[in-house]
């Protein structure tokens, strides 16, 4: 309804209700964004903290020719899902 479209590719899409992850746990030294695409850093957050997960988006989500990177909406900004930072819980 709003122009964007979405696949129907059985191998890229999770059947069933998916279960949105709570916390994540760091497991290097990050920093926490203003924006989804990771522009004006506002907080550096150290390694071994534990924070709580308000939501997900994915960077570049207007582009049709670039894949976007996962991203976790946290208080006051963004930070990255990527594994080799981040470890998740429920």
């Amino acid at each position: 309804s709003n122009g964007n479209y979405i696949t129907g590719n059985r191998k890229l899409v999770k059947m069933g209700k998916q279960k949105m992850p709570r916390y994540v746990k760091v497991k290097q030294n990050i920093n926490r964004y203003k924006t989804v695409n990771l522009t004006k850093r506002n907080k550096h957050i150290k390694k071994g903290t534990k924070i709580r997960i308000k939501n997900y988006d994915y960077s570049q989500a207007n582009s049709v020719t670039k894949h976007g990177a996962l991203r976790y909406r946290i208080a006051g900004g963004y930070i990255t899902g990527n594994s080799k930072y981040v470890k998740v819980y429920d």
